[in-house]
């Protein structure tokens, strides 16, 4: 997941990165007009010129970040996958067997298994069994659609961060820190 992560940051920063002379050919374009060295007409043609491009890569940028949502939905329902490979461990058979554990056993299971969908999934059945011990599975384990809506969520906040203004907080990293925490845990893959 944090591959996806990663990848969204480095979308967004590529269209910030590609937009800075759009930025700044507005502010000297503004500028230049202020100080009368250039006409309105000619000012709006190249405020226009700008916005276009501005446009342009605002559109490849969320392009890119739509197709990175479609891979990670295909991704994250190959990984839900049920794996046979997991039933063959010894910690599937602990679970199958109903062998006696306590809390913290069990919650070591499920860290140690933390990415494997097929072995939480029966943690959480065999939890269920024993006393309400499935959170602790729970905590480690979400659905393909569960993430798949999850990032879906953290594509739109970068969506939203490519329309802010120059000045405005989304473009910093305590905002991209802050939405990309929200995701991380539940997007491995």
């Amino acid at each position: 997941m944090n591959d996806y992560i990663q990848e969204a940051r480095r979308i967004v920063t590529g269209y910030f990165a590609a937009l800075a002379p759009s930025e700044q050919l507005r502010r000297e374009t503004a500028q230049e007009l202020r100080q009368g060295h250039i006409t309105e007409g000619y000012a709006r043609e190249l405020t226009l010129s700008a916005n276009s491009e501005a446009l342009k890569l605002r559109q490849n940028a969320q392009g890119q970040l739509d197709a990175l949502a479609r891979r990670f939905a295909s991704a994250a329902t190959a990984a839900d996958t049920p794996d046979g490979n997991a039933l063959q461990g010894g910690d599937y058979r602990l679970l199958a067997e109903n062998f006696p554990m306590s809390v913290e056993e069990f919650s070591a299971l499920c860290e140690r298994n933390k990415n494997n969908p097929t072995l939480l999934r029966k943690a959480m059945e065999y939890g269920e069994k024993h006393g309400g011990m499935a959170p602790y599975a729970k905590k480690y384990y979400r659905s393909a659609s569960d993430r798949t809506a999850l990032f879906n969520k953290f594509i739109r906040q970068c969506s939203g961060v490519l329309e802010a203004e120059p000045t405005s907080p989304a473009r910093g990293d305590a905002y991209w820190n802050m939405i990309a925490r929200e995701v991380a845990p539940w997007a491995t893959l």
